[in-house]
């Protein structure tokens, strides 16, 4: 293993340590589940990316708070307001 994949893996380690603690949780749920809601067929199932997502923090945030992040990112998702993904999407249809 050289030196710079040594360096690589330390950086990647930094950041999973750095991205789910008290002060950022928040943020990195609603940014996960902003990324993962085009992958979702409904609101079910980002509820339970970002219950489970929720699980990486530091501690876990409450599970209302996670679920109303989801509903949050659901909701930009059906207005096709959603633009984690770089890419403008058609809207997605509503249940």
């Amino acid at each position: 293993m050289g030196l710079w994949w040594g360096d690589l893996m330390m950086s990647l380690r930094e950041h999973i340590e750095k991205r789910a603690k008290q002060g950022n949780r928040n943020t990195w749920l609603y940014r996960q589940c902003m990324r993962a809601a085009y992958h979702c067929d409904s609101l079910e199932q980002l509820m339970d990316v970002a219950q489970t997502r929720n699980e990486e923090c530091e501690p876990p945030m409450e599970d209302t708070e996670a679920v109303t992040i989801a509903a949050n990112a659901w909701t930009y998702t059906l207005k096709n307001e959603n633009r984690f993904d770089g890419h403008q999407h058609g809207n997605v249809a509503m249940p």
